[in-house]
């Protein structure tokens, strides 16, 4: 995510941005479907394990989703666990 994310930037600053954003987060699910799209666990911080969502084109703009990765997971778990 980080290598499109700096794709076409020239500008050192935003570049920088660009490199410490993803230095801070961990991307655990992405989408090329269409537009870009990534669920990311923040890494550093006071809100380190938090997970966010982010969308093309600004991948680092990003908004919180949970407050730790057991929500995500543990949605997913009781999701798969149900009778069809």
């Amino acid at each position: 995510m980080e290598k499109i994310d700096l794709e076409g930037e020239g500008d050192e600053q935003t570049t920088a941005q660009i490199v410490e954003f993803w230095n801070q987060h961990l991307p655990f699910m992405c989408s090329a479907s269409g537009d870009y799209a990534h669920l990311a666990l923040r890494v550093t911080g006071d809100s380190c394990g938090s997970v966010v969502e982010g969308y093309d084109v600004e991948l680092t703009t990003v908004s919180d989703v949970a407050p730790t990765f057991e929500v995500p997971c543990r949605a997913l778990s009781e999701c798969g666990s149900r009778e069809l």
